[in-house]
């Protein structure tokens, strides 16, 4: 395979990463909407309620962090890889794969979709803590 085709596919490859992280932070930020506006119901109701809400947006927001962590070692190895084509193959002289490629200026813990789902962790657990301690509904 030429230079320039296994240029496009690797790119290609990392596009489709790409979107899939931005459909899974859509999907997460939506049904943590959803299960905001149950919250606000749920709240002076039945306590048992309020922790399933809570404990399922918890969980949720855990499982589409994993999810961007496995996107995000998929774009890397696709880096290596053409790193490792590139090196092997050095008559290519096209645009790189990648427009930054492990640019490390902002580390990948403080974008959106290495914190986002972790601190709406911490978010339910907080509300099911205070909502506990606060003796509030039934």
């Amino acid at each position: 395979m030429n230079s320039e085709r296994y240029a496009a596919i690797t790119r290609s490859m990392i596009e489709h990463e790409n979107i899939l992280l931005h459909h899974r932070m859509t999907w997460m930020w939506t049904l943590q909407g959803l299960l905001a506006a149950a919250l606000v119901f749920a709240w002076e109701q039945d306590s048992l309620l309020l922790w399933l809400i809570c404990a399922f947006g918890a969980l949720s927001s855990a499982s589409f962090g994993l999810s961007f962590v496995s996107s995000l070692i998929a774009v890397n190895n696709l880096l290596t890889l053409w790193h490792a084509y590139a090196r092997d193959n050095p008559g290519y002289s096209g645009p790189p794969v990648i427009g930054t490629p492990r640019l490390k200026v902002i580390p990948t813990v403080l974008k959106p979709w290495g914190l986002l789902p972790w601190l709406s962790v911490v978010f339910w657990l907080a509300v099911a803590t205070v909502r506990s301690t606060a003796g509030v509904g039934p």
